[in-house]
């Protein structure tokens, strides 16, 4: 096991043990958000049938040509089709049939005079202005042709790719299934939200942050509540975890006497990768693989928690998941403040991506603390300062991980 790995190797090492689930089939309507497993093509015509565009009258184009304003030609009207009928009959010369937007064209039109253009009276419509072969008129398969590949392999389906794979009768789909997680809080100084806050006791946040994290992926989730500082216990409750397709806990890898969850693990046969990333916050992260299973110790303190998730974790379970965009979205900003840091660490500061006379700057959080977790709260960015650089100064181009979209909410605190 490599025990203490830089930023980029740690991140290299958890993607090089990524595998993508294997595709299953889904009702369509449990399709949407995933990723499509196999290309699907579609074994009919959409639309099916030859059909009107427009409300109107059916005809053969050819019995409109000189139709005018002062000059209408006149065609004997012989039925009426709306959405859902089937022609009865074929237009034949001087004929034509009323025809209501989606109805089918009867054999023997290929236009259709739009009912603006015309006008019904005592079994007769008088056409004011011709129209051409073809005109308001939807040939089968003018959406989509049998045999088409319509959609590839690896797109990520939204609610409307899912109109039109039901629009070519696909009840079901292949999909890459979102990856099981289970959660694991480990502490003896965690409490539940409706127990009193005794001393010496904090509310298990980071518990409830991490959930609602992967619930915004659409990841089912096994909850395995409040785990003890106790050996047994910890390792009974990671025996059920590891049913999931990945694991998260939280707290219990650092080096204290009571951290115990490291040591489960080998008790279990988890393969360990690493359990130590320079880097700040989240130094003591471990990361090991079980078969396709993954295993992500999260520190203890909350901000290193979800920072070390959305850093590892969350692109982890996005690539399970099928997809190919894994990482927070990356950008170039005007550094306001000066920083500094350890030169043998990478170090992600909070702080607020804004637009400054048409250029993106960023400003610091105040506190940069890992444990005041309402920092997160009012911040939209990491500012990702390497290692080997101990001092960014004001003015400096800097890179930043968007954790949140710029301009969703208001990041000034109350």
């Amino acid at each position: 096991m490599d025990q203490f790995l830089s930023y980029k190797e740690a991140k290299t090492t958890v993607d090089r043990c990524t595998q993508v689930l294997a595709a299953k089939t889904v009702p369509l309507s449990e399709a949407s958000g995933h990723v499509l497993g196999f290309d699907v093509q579609s074994n009919e015509n959409v639309p099916s049938f030859d059909n009107s565009a427009m409300d109107g009258f059916a005809v053969r184009a050819t019995d409109t040509e000189s139709a005018t304003k002062e000059f209408p030609v006149e065609l004997r009207v012989i039925g009426k089709l709306h959405a859902g009928d089937w022609p009865p009959q074929k237009i034949g010369a001087g004929e034509s049939i009323q025809i209501m937007t989606g109805a089918p064209m009867p054999e023997g039109s290929d236009a259709v005079v739009m009912v603006e253009k015309s006008e019904l009276a005592n079994g007769t419509v008088r056409i004011f202005e011709k129209v051409s072969p073809g005109e308001h008129r939807r040939p089968a398969g003018d959406d989509i042709q049998k045999g088409e590949c319509v959609f590839s392999a690896g797109r990520v389906l939204d609610p409307y790719d899912i109109g039109v794979l039901a629009s070519m009768g696909h009840a079901t789909v292949p999909v890459i299934p979102l990856p099981s997680v289970a959660l694991v809080a480990t502490g003896d100084e965690l409490v539940e939200l409706d127990q009193p806050l005794s001393p010496g006791k904090i509310r298990a946040s980071s518990r409830y942050a991490l959930a609602a994290h992967l619930r915004q992926l659409g990841c089912p989730v096994l909850d395995l509540g409040l785990v003890r500082d106790d050996p047994r216990a910890v390792e009974a409750a990671l025996r059920k975890a590891f049913t999931c397709d990945a694991v998260l806990t939280t707290g219990g890898v650092s080096m204290g006497e009571h951290d115990f969850v490291r040591t489960s693990l080998e008790e279990i046969g988890v393969d360990l990768k690493f359990w130590k990333v320079k880097q700040k916050p989240g130094k003591p992260l471990v990361f090991g693989t079980s078969g396709h299973r993954l295993f992500f110790g999260l520190p203890g303190n909350p901000v290193s928690t979800l920072l070390c998730y959305k850093l590892y974790a969350e692109p982890a379970l996005r690539k399970m998941a099928g997809h190919t965009l894994l990482d927070l979205p990356q950008l170039r900003a005007v550094l306001k403040d000066s920083l500094r840091k350890k030169t043998s660490l990478t170090q992600f500061f909070r702080g607020r991506v804004y637009v400054e006379d048409n250029r993106i700057a960023v400003t610091v959080s105040p506190n940069q603390s890992s444990g005041v977790l309402s920092s997160l709260a009012f911040s939209n960015a990491l500012i990702v300062a390497e290692e080997g650089i101990s001092e960014l100064s004001a003015g400096t181009e800097v890179t930043v991980l968007l954790i949140r979209p710029m301009d969703t909410i208001d990041y000034s605190k109350p």
